[in-house]
């Protein structure tokens, strides 16, 4: 099975990093390793990358293909450990690639892809907390629902959650079974494939707390990072990018007395944070058909003052 894919807005990314020498760079989403891959490539060996995953298949991958930089290093971590793992004002450069490797989505054991896998697992790190099936096993019919439409906006999916929830307790969960009871539960949806990947994609985002992750990670970011240092941010969907936006917007104002405060009282000490593109940046056309996977991909660059 091949680990690696093309590092989605690869080009654009290095230039958001505003690389130096002597610099520390953070890969929060390690993955492949082609992001940090890039990185290295461009950097002279006084400067170092430090890789952090909590999945630890990618981990091993990563840091094999990785070996031959003596500049890099990795770590076995959710990338919610940052604010511990590193000294205030330390760092660089932060790159945050939210999307899941194509070796999540190929390998069958996983659960991330219904076109590729056999089970429905959906765990970042297999290491540790609950599958898919065990979760919807333990979860309450009204949280279940609160969560896809939390993280995938679906409504109305009190069917398919009872048909899920009842076939969770038969036993092993399959992809198989799982888009079965999507195209029962919604059988007059247009596109039933794109409702299987939003609700995978809302209890993977559940069983993983990604968003509270992303949220702690951004806390963590803003706080390591040197002054003029960049954070890049490349998000997948909607409910990523709109959770990015509206964290980072608390960094972008100095003053956070209440409106109707006529001066202001907390002496306007407050931003840490410019947006260095207002609108977030896209993938070419070009990079689009040579990998699809990065069509919905979004580019958010911070820098910290």
């Amino acid at each position: 099975m091949n680990f690696y894919h093309a590092p989605v807005l690869k080009d654009e990314c290095l230039d958001a990093l505003n690389m130096k020498s002597g610099a520390v760079f953070i890969d929060c989403t390690l993955g492949g390793g082609g992001h940090s891959e890039a990185i290295l490539q461009e950097i002279d060996s006084s400067s170092k990358v430090i890789g952090l995953d909590r999945d630890l298949d990618a981990l091993s991958h990563a840091c094999d293909r990785l070996k031959k930089f003596s500049n890099f290093e990795s770590i076995h971590t959710p990338f919610s450990a940052l604010n511990h793992l590193f000294e205030e004002s330390s760092i660089d450069g932060i790159l945050m690639d939210l999307g899941i490797s194509s070796r999540q989505i190929d390998n069958g054991e996983r659960g991330f892809s219904f076109r590729n896998s056999e089970f429905v697992d959906l765990r970042m790190d297999q290491s540790q907390g609950v599958s898919a099936r065990e979760w919807l096993i333990q979860t309450e019919k009204k949280e279940i629902c609160q969560v896809l439409y939390r993280n995938a906006d679906l409504r109305a999916t009190g069917r398919f959650v009872d048909n899920i929830i009842a076939k969770a307790n038969e036993g092993e969960l399959l992809m198989s079974d799982f888009v079965a009871l999507v195209r029962r539960s919604f059988p007059k949806l247009r596109d039933q494939e794109a409702a299987c990947a939003r609700i995978l994609q809302a209890i993977r985002m559940e069983i993983n707390n990604e968003m509270r992750e992303v949220t702690e990670t951004l806390e963590g970011a803003v706080k390591t990072l040197k002054v003029g240092g960049r954070l890049v941010v490349i998000t997948y969907h909607s409910v990523e990018d709109r959770t990015v936006k509206h964290k980072m917007k608390e960094y972008e104002t100095a003053c956070i007395c209440p409106p109707r405060f006529p001066i202001c009282q907390c002496g306007s000490i407050y931003k840490k944070i410019i947006p260095i593109n207002r609108k977030p940046r896209l993938p070419s056309e070009q990079e689009i058909a040579l990998n699809p996977r990065s069509r919905s991909a979004k580019l958010r660059v911070y820098e910290r003052v």
